[in-house]
């Protein structure tokens, strides 16, 4: 027997989740059990195993007076744990999911239990359940004969009527905590007199995503393959380790795209499992940015405005990867999306010219150094927009903010600076449009990162809607609509 259903749980007292444990035991403590569940969370979490442990609770025939647990001992909790017992029917509604079925379904609800005291209906995955389905179902859930218990089970709730969800009690399972996960885990080496190397359960619990199930099957994977489970074996076999993640992360902030697309190559060629890279590649940029703000101690890689935006390009990739016909395809598109600014050996950094004291001698104006990569930090402790403009330095923030994003640099075209006191910066923005993608978390914090760099600390930004400047009389709508900045603009934002 496999370690999943060999050490599935039996009682409530077992049950892998404690808050499980104790919502059910409230509930069974009662004179008066609910006549419908909804048991609703993550796969591999064990709302099956609930489900079967509730119908035992409610059936089983040697129950002690006072308790609440099955016995596991008579024949009707034999047979409801072997899912063979007339009276406990599981149903799958991803295939049958049509109101028919439903209409059968009613007729049979309305026939007394055969051999125990009440009829119990498990349906898996009923947000699969039709429109008309669920509407069907729902006078039966309301006012059920009182021989019959409903315990649905869903992994996406939202997808269910409102109508229904509140006629059911709902019983919230979860993603393993990794205390949880490594109590199991610990309970089956144990028993099985496993070797397993104590960092393992942790490594477990990242591949795992918090499904149970999951966690099981992977340390009966490793165990049939003989000798002492060790983290360097489960590295080698998933190529999913964080160490794996973090040499991507580093090899695209100082190599760049082209270098981490190539170690994907290198991985996809290794048969590495790209669903579950791209899992440990999202905790490692989190980690990221739990260190930009000053959750971990520790110095981060990549700046808050990077760590943001690469989220968003992977949990993109992610919803993209149940369509793609390779699995690493999502993340290559992402990372070359994703343009980081490469670190390059620090420069000296030249100061702006100061205007010599006048002597009353008029003198040509100095021809201002050009730097590429460096952005002089301006000291001063209050500047207004025209000092922007007169200083050349909003050129020069969109000159590094292009570096850094080109679609933001485009929409920045579409702004201009109305007051600035060294620490807040005033933006004028012409379109709505314009606005809204501006005020995106991963774009602000990128353009205040600039900012900062700039002027040499903390810089905040803010934009108001204002309208845009006159353009001459004569000039029809047409010929403004086809402004050169406009249309370039829009070419970088939404590509040619």
């Amino acid at each position: 027997m496999t370690y999943y259903l060999k050490y599935r749980p039996q009682n409530v007292s077992e049950l892998d989740l404690a808050s499980v444990r104790e919502t059910l035991t409230q509930l069974l403590s009662k004179s008066e059990i609910p006549h419908a569940f909804l048991f609703t969370g993550p796969r591999g979490t064990g709302k099956t195993s609930a489900a079967r442990i509730l119908a035992k609770a409610i059936n089983c025939e040697h129950k002690k007076k006072g308790s609440f647990e099955p016995c596991n001992e008579c024949e009707t909790c034999r047979a409801i744990t072997r899912g063979t017992h007339i009276d406990v029917i599981e149903m799958d509604a991803a295939s049958n999911r049509g109101i028919e079925e439903v209409r059968a379904l009613k007729q049979d609800i309305m026939l007394s239990p055969t051999l125990s005291k009440k009829k119990v209906y498990i349906i898996d995955e009923v947000h699969m359940l039709t429109t008309e389905a669920a509407n069907a179902l729902l006078k039966t859930l309301e006012e059920p004969p009182a021989h019959v218990v409903f315990i649905l089970a869903t992994t996406d709730p939202q997808k269910l009527p409102q109508t229904v969800i509140s006629r059911l009690s709902v019983v919230q399972f979860h993603k393993a905590y990794e205390a949880e996960m490594t109590s199991k885990l610990k309970r089956i080496t144990e028993e099985e007199k496993l070797e397993v190397e104590e960092s393992v359960f942790h490594e477990i619990y990242e591949l795992s995503d918090g499904s149970f199930r999951d966690a099981v099957k992977m340390l009966e994977e490793f165990s049939l393959q003989g000798g002492a489970i060790t983290l360097a074996r489960i590295q080698e076999s998933h190529h999913t380790g964080a160490n794996f993640a973090h040499s991507l992360l580093m090899k695209l902030s100082t190599e760049g795209v082209e270098s981490a697309i190539a170690f994907l190559g290198e991985l996809d060629k290794q048969g590495v499992d790209g669903k579950a890279f791209l899992n440990s590649f999202i905790n490692e940029i989190h980690t990221e940015l739990l260190k930009s703000v000053g959750v971990n101690a520790a110095k981060n890689t990549i700046a808050q405005g990077e760590a943001v935006t690469l989220l968003e390009l992977l949990l993109e990739a992610k919803s993209r990867m149940i369509y793609a016909q390779n699995d690493f395809l999502p993340l290559e598109i992402a990372l070359v999306k994703f343009k980081p600014q490469t670190k390059e050996p620090e420069k000296k950094v030249q100061p702006l010219p100061t205007e010599p004291k006048s002597d009353g001698i008029p003198k040509e104006p100095a021809t201002p150094q050009k730097t590429d990569t460096v952005t002089p930090h301006i000291q001063s402790a209050s500047f207004k927009s025209t000092d922007l403009v007169n200083i050349d330095t909003w050129g020069k923030i969109l000159v590094l903010m292009r570096e850094r994003n080109a679609s933001v640099e485009a929409l920045l075209r579409a702004t201009h600076p109305r007051d600035f006191d060294g620490k807040s910066l005033t933006l004028g923005v012409y379109f709505q449009f314009h606005k809204e993608r501006l005020e995106m978390p991963g774009n602000k914090i990128l353009l205040e990162e600039v900012l900062g760099g700039v002027f040499g600390g903390t810089v905040s930004v803010d934009f108001v809607l204002e309208e845009p400047p006159p353009k001459p009389e004569d000039e029809t709508s047409l010929q403004q609509a086809s402004s050169p900045d406009i249309i370039n603009a829009a070419k970088e934002i939404f590509g040619n």
